[in-house]
């Protein structure tokens, strides 16, 4: 997972702005950063799923954890143009864990109305019976 900045029709890691060697002293041989409880809440809340890109929530977050490394910038009119990108691996077959599944936080809607978690969609079937419900060659994106 990273932050990236858009400016018009250009998107740039964060870690092409900044360079990162420059601040892993701050977790360098630490379990945990050594950060007040209000910074640590802004890093979790940055890491979290659930941080929507341009809220004030988020930029707010945002600058309390960069000011917590020493910048001392107005994040404020950013806060439409930092987002969050994170990947994540979905399962099949030969590597689904049940395990994993359960923490599993993002959901695909299928065309009757369920929800299967994003994880599992190409281990058991559902993506053929996805297609099947949406009829063949109805250009579908399953």
């Amino acid at each position: 997972m990273t932050y990236v900045y858009l400016e018009e029709d250009t998107v740039l890691p964060l870690t092409r702005i900044i360079d990162v060697d420059d601040y892993l002293d701050y977790i360098t041989n630490g379990v945990l950063p050594k950060f007040n409880d209000e910074v640590k809440q802004a890093l979790e809340a940055l890491w979290s799923s659930a941080a929507v890109p341009g809220f004030d929530k988020v930029s707010q977050d945002f600058a309390l954890s960069c000011a917590a490394c020493g910048f001392d910038i107005e994040l404020g009119p950013l806060s439409g143009t930092i987002f969050m990108v994170m990947l994540q691996d979905f399962m099949d077959p030969w590597t689904f864990n049940q395990k994993n599944l359960m923490k599993c936080c993002k959901e695909i809607l299928l065309p009757d109305g369920k929800q299967i978690p994003f994880c599992a969609y190409n281990s058991v079937g559902y993506r053929e019976t996805a297609g099947t419900c949406q009829g063949r060659g109805a250009g579908g994106v399953f």
